[in-house]
């Protein structure tokens, strides 16, 4: 779960939703205070903070795609910083405003 070579993209998004309800239903059924359960609250914590992660990743490459499709539609010229610019994330690409 914890592995930094473990690459995590949004069409995986089903996939740790599906996980997590698998998790918390593992916890409905454990007792309390006992170390599976610990560390099944750890797993849980770890896909709540992947899936929130997930959709914001999601929700930038949805930007991504209207702007490049409202660029192309309009038959301007397509350039990274006007897709930067108009999706707004121009900061995160450039790393400044």
């Amino acid at each position: 779960m914890r592995c930094r070579n473990f690459l995590i993209t949004p069409e995986f998004l089903d996939v740790h939703k599906g996980r997590l309800e698998m998790v918390r239903n593992e916890l409905s059924k454990v007792p309390s205070e006992v170390s599976y359960e610990n560390k099944l609250r750890r797993i849980e914590s770890y896909l709540v903070d992947i899936i929130i992660d997930l959709k914001k990743q999601q929700d930038t490459l949805d930007r991504i795609e209207q702007v490049i499709s409202n660029i192309i539609r309009g038959k301007k010229k397509l350039s990274i910083s006007k897709i930067a610019e108009k999706s707004r994330i121009r900061k995160t690409i450039y790393n400044h405003p």
